[in-house]
């Protein structure tokens, strides 16, 4: 596929915006209020209780109804909106680890529908220093001290809870893809057609048996006529190890 006329255009929208349009916190940090997280404590506290794991908590044992209003702004923020939300107060205060995984998720199942994470089938992993060097591209990144470039994950909605802070580092930070893909066509429109079309990418290990070590994958691809970007980096360039794999043009 190659970046037709319409895709040339300069995309307008919320989602669209550079720092300084982000400059207050108090138009995208959502704070919970003390009957909300007690909610939240009851239903994980419930879930614990009965059994209940992420692989088989449902809504139906998630019912969140003092959140209704504060999700459905959410929702709108991140389909509509700047494309990223902050909600503090969670209560990870209030609750164990497996706890707070537990009112995290049942949170999650109001939002979309959850999908795992790597080839184990993962719902739910952890982000922290596991003292492992990254020898390899089989090593994950979040399990190593190692810092990540800018990426996209797979799922549309992807979420963070801070458990507990670094003592130094862990900070995350955000970009907006449709102000990257405006970049791009202001300085190098050329370069579109390139991110149109299929890159390398290393499975990492992950592999099914008989499934190649490698795929091909556009960058850029459209969803409802719209330029939609998935990139990891490191993805990319690790694949070049494979020989059959083209090689990365400078």
């Amino acid at each position: 596929m190659t970046a037709t006329d319409a895709h040339r255009r300069p995309i307008t929208s919320h989602a669209v915006w550079q720092t300084a349009d982000v400059a207050d916190p108090g138009e995208w940090t959502i704070e919970l209020t003390n009957d909300q997280r007690d909610e939240l404590v009851s239903v994980a506290r419930s879930a614990w209780a009965a059994g209940r794991t992420i692989a088989t908590i449902t809504r139906a044992h998630a019912a969140l109804p003092s959140l209704r209003t504060t999700l459905d702004q959410v929702v709108d923020a991140l389909a509509l909106g700047r494309g990223f939300v902050l909600i503090r107060r969670f209560p990870t205060d209030l609750l164990t680890e497996a706890e707070a995984e537990l009112a995290y998720f049942a949170l999650g199942l109001h939002l979309g529908t959850p999908v795992s994470q790597d080839a184990a089938g993962t719902l739910l992993g952890h982000v922290r220093d596991e003292r492992v060097e990254r020898t390899g591209p089989e090593v994950r990144l979040y399990r190593t001290r190692e810092r990540q470039d800018f990426h996209t994950d797979g799922a549309d909605i992807i979420g963070l809870l801070c458990l507990h802070g670094a003592r130094a580092g862990g900070e995350s930070k955000l970009a907006s893809s449709y102000a990257v893909y405006n970049e791009i066509l202001r300085r190098r429109p050329d370069l579109l057609d390139v991110l149109y079309e299929p890159m390398w990418w290393d499975r990492n290990g992950e592999e099914s048996p008989g499934e190649a070590p490698a795929f091909a994958l556009p960058i850029l691809h459209d969803v409802d006529r719209t330029p939609r970007f998935f990139y990891i980096g490191w993805y990319i360039r690790d694949a070049q190890r494979h020989p059959d794999v083209p090689r990365l043009t400078p």
